[in-house]
């Protein structure tokens, strides 16, 4: 069995399960997920942030997300512990799996054992999971009840010929020095450039802007008629800025023929999602600051700038 912590915001938790997933599948194991962190950040902040059930994964729950365990699961430190008795189990680390930098790790893909604790680590690289892709494609799609909650604007998207999503990341990549450090934030010259690359890739472009910070967007790129705004801000943000309803925005996005993303793994899964052979994907050539390289992250068909 391959039990998966699951945390952070969709594109992560998408990520998490992606790996474990994959690692299932070569090794004929099944998957179970850890919904501890998650249940008790939502009893804390009361919200409901378990964006996976939004996907078509028929995937249960683990008995580590009940009782005793999801209590001492988020105890400082805990992860020494486990990676004390992985030491103990087996001398090469495999039963409990820590992500310690976020850079692809090829021996991590190749770990095969009978029961396996993706214990931390977003696991941001389609190289985890690229032989396994049309399955995760499968399970990744959304589900019949987001697809018709969305149908008015999905209508609309499918109503122009040449969709392009612009994502707009703020949120918690505003304001904070830490996310400030590790991120980084497109600029308005970065949005500008890429919707140049298209239009000189793409004939009569529509660009439908997706943000957590539409009024911001609004003001920035102005009125025009290629411009469109979607509203889908029907819930509440939490404390890290995740919406209620940021699924039907990733929805959305895949909808759209072309993308221009941010540096942010909620974009990067909606580009990733789009069925179209011919898509068009602009992205930021540097991911992480300070990480210049991003071949691990971003597909080679992309456009890096």
């Amino acid at each position: 069995m391959i039990i998966v912590r699951l945390y952070g915001g969709m594109g992560n938790q998408m990520y998490q399960y992606a790996f474990a997933r994959a690692l299932g599948l070569r090794s004929e194991n099944e998957v179970r997920l850890d919904l501890s962190y998650i249940k008790r950040f939502d009893r804390k902040n009361r919200v409901d942030s378990f964006a996976l059930k939004h996907l078509s994964i028929e995937t249960g729950e683990s008995f580590l997300s009940k009782g005793i365990f999801g209590l001492f699961l988020h105890k400082r430190n805990v992860f020494r512990i486990f990676e004390f008795l992985d030491r103990i189990l087996n001398k090469k680390p495999r039963h409990v799996l820590i992500e310690k930098k976020c850079e692809f790790n090829p021996e991590k893909k190749r770990i095969k054992a009978g029961f396996i604790y993706v214990y931390a680590g977003t696991w941001q690289s389609f190289r985890y999971f690229d032989d396994c892709e049309e399955t995760i494609r499968r399970e990744f799609r959304f589900n019949p009840v987001v697809q018709a909650e969305c149908s008015g604007f999905a209508k609309i998207i499918r109503s122009y010929p040449n969709t392009v999503s612009v994502h707009i990341r703020r949120g918690d990549y505003v304001g904070k020095k830490e996310t400030e450090y590790t991120q980084g934030i497109c600029t308005e010259a970065y949005y500008e450039k890429a919707m140049s690359i298209m239009n000189g890739k793409v004939s009569n472009a529509d660009y439908f802007f997706f943000s957590d910070d539409l009024p911001y967007v609004k003001k920035t790129f102005g009125v025009s008629d290629r411009f469109h705004y979607l509203d889908t801000d029907t819930g509440k943000s939490n404390k890290l800025g995740h919406r209620d309803t940021g699924y039907m925005d990733m929805y959305l996005m895949s909808l759209c023929r072309h993308h221009i993303i941010a540096n942010s793994t909620f974009s990067w899964w909606a580009a990733y999602l789009n069925e179209f052979k011919d898509k068009i994907v602009v992205s930021p050539r540097r991911w992480y600051q300070g990480i210049s390289d991003s071949k691990d992250i971003l597909p080679e068909s992309w456009v890096k700038i």
